[in-house]
């Protein structure tokens, strides 16, 4: 049998001692499960105190945390991820959010996004962010800006709050609070983490009421629960307007652009009726402004070692290449 990606423990019903006091028996454990894992993720899931504890492997922006290996994530009280907590088959951190990838009996691999919040006073501490600054935050938006640079003011804005209100919160968990909560004020906020994960290759919306799902580079076709409102669809519509002064409606039902978040071109294919019969029609692609290097397409399984070998005697020698494949197949990366 092949051995689980994921190995799960569950925590004692008596809280453990922090895992930076090393004398503590809790430490001791941790380091022995640590030691002895041979490349699984690990994670730790506490039910009384809805908490999951994550190693701090592969990480693609990093927040500092008080321990060098173990994350401490709370899911909330309403969330039910810990009653499947065993059908979890890879997990990793993306920005300030927890990406989670599940399979039942069936073969459909299933996503879903935990913002990195640790303790359940961050928990409330993000609502009561969106009640009190959510004036400021509209009338900041007066000024014209991009998508980005709107979520870096309102990251700003809310930082500066935080610091303000909240003085005592470490600096590195006041970024992070932050960009959770300005990644939410925008309408993307229920794909941020998509598009914020480098193995996300394009993003799926067919219509409205359904919900989203996307090509990843390991798992291939997944699913997410999140369904845009028509309230969300309009104030998407909005954005790509506004993002290059072209039309979208029914007499101009078509829309494709370039869209800067960061440091990823979100390539965006839009459809409206009457073209998309069955309304709203939308596709991401994130494309990096970066290309990806030959050493980093061999990381990430896109070559083999040999296949890139030969594609720099080609190079070196001058000869034609021809790149063909099927759609997500990797061709725009590798050119």
């Amino acid at each position: 049998m092949e051995k689980r990606p994921v190995m799960f423990v569950r925590c004692p019903s008596k809280e453990c001692d922090s895992c930076s006091k090393s004398g503590s028996q809790s430490y001791i454990d941790c380091q022995k499960v640590r030691d002895t894992r041979k490349n699984q993720r690990i994670i730790f899931y506490d039910i009384e105190r809805k908490k999951i504890h994550l190693d701090n492997i592969g990480t693609q922006q990093n927040y500092e945390t008080k321990s060098d290996f173990w994350r401490t994530v709370y899911v909330g009280q309403e969330n039910g991820i810990l009653n499947d907590i065993e059908e979890i088959i890879d997990a990793y951190y993306v920005g300030p959010y927890l990406s989670l990838f599940y399979s039942h009996e069936s073969d459909e691999i299933n996503q879903c996004t935990i913002p990195v919040i640790n303790t359940q006073l961050e928990f409330g501490l993000l609502s009561t962010i969106e009640n009190q600054i959510h004036d400021g935050l509209r009338n900041f938006e007066i000024k014209r800006r991009n998508l980005t640079e709107r979520i870096e003011d309102n990251a700003t804005l809310i930082t500066e709050f935080l610091y303000r209100e909240y003085p005592e919160i470490l600096a590195s968990n006041r970024k992070r609070i932050a960009d959770i909560a300005a990644y939410k004020t925008s309408v993307l906020h229920g794909m941020i983490s998509l598009l914020l994960d480098d193995c996300v290759e394009e993003i799926y919306l067919d219509h409205p009421g359904c919900a989203i799902y996307f090509d990843h580079r390991k798992h291939g076709r997944c699913y997410t629960d999140v369904i845009l409102s028509d309230s969300e669809i309009d104030r998407l519509i909005t954005l790509l307007r506004a993002e290059n002064n072209h039309h979208l409606d029914r007499n101009n039902p078509s829309l494709k652009t370039d869209v800067d978040f960061f440091d990823i071109l979100l390539r965006f294919a839009v459809s409206l009726p009457p073209l998309a019969a069955d309304g709203f029609h939308m596709e991401i692609r994130r494309a990096k402004f970066r290309p990806f290097t030959l050493y980093e397409l061999i990381d990430n399984k896109t070559l083999s070692a040999e296949v890139a070998a030969l594609i720099l005697l080609a190079i070196e020698n001058r000869f034609n290449i021809t790149i063909t494949g099927a759609p997500g197949s990797g061709k725009t990366a590798l050119m």
